[in-house]
Parts: structure tokens; sequence; C-alpha cells
């Protein structure tokens, strides 16, 4: 079974020195710099696409709170009811470990979510 072959980007990171990187070619080191730049979008625009969503989280366990059934919650969320639930749980866990929430608040959403009407 042959070796996957290396990348462009792996090439150049395991390059031992400047002179080595000096024999890669213009047009490789654009390639290289062309590919980290849309890394580097790529990320920050994740970065800000998950910003921007997280809020529907408090937004949905506040809907349920309400009196909105999951299947309701879902629907408005773009979410099936499962993703829904592991959306907020997932949410639940990252404001308690952030210490936005106490733990008795914690285990009061994930109660909320789990008696919530389907």
């Amino acid at each position: 079974m042959n070796a996957p072959k290396p990348t462009l980007t792996d090439r150049v990171e395991n390059l031992e020195d400047s002179e080595e990187r000096l024999r890669l070619t213009e047009d490789e080191l654009l390639a290289y710099e062309r590919a980290e730049a849309y890394l580097r979008l790529l990320h920050a625009r994740s970065s800000l696409a998950a910003a921007a969503l997280e809020p529907r989280w408090s937004f949905a366990l506040a809907a349920v709170d309400a009196g909105a059934s999951l299947t309701r919650v879902a629907d408005a969320a773009h979410l099936d009811v499962d993703e829904l639930r592991v959306g907020i749980n997932a949410w639940i866990d990252r404001q308690l470990a952030a210490g936005y929430i106490t733990a008795v608040h914690a285990t009061a959403a994930r109660t909320l979510l789990a008696g919530a009407v389907r």
C-alpha cells in the first residue's frame, strides 16, 4: 500500500531550513500562501458564524420555557427535535463550563428540556 503523496502544505511546513524553502518554485510558494489565506478566512468565518448562532439556544430554551412544543421550536430553528435537544444540552454545558450559569441552573434547564412537550 502506497503512502499518500504529501500535500504542498506538508512539504512547506516540514522543510528544515530556509535554504530548502528557496528550492520551492514561486508557484509552489504562492499556492501555499493562497491555501493558508483561505484557511485563515475559513477559520474566521466559521468562528463568526458560531458566535452569531450561539444565542439561538437561549432563545430556544426560553421558547420551551414559555410553553412552545419542541417540534415548533425545532421547526423555527430549522432543526429536527433531536438536533435541538443536542444543541441546547451542548449550550448548557458551555454556559456551565464558562461559569455563566450554576449547576443548579443547568439542572433546571435540563429538567425543563426533558419534560417539554414534543
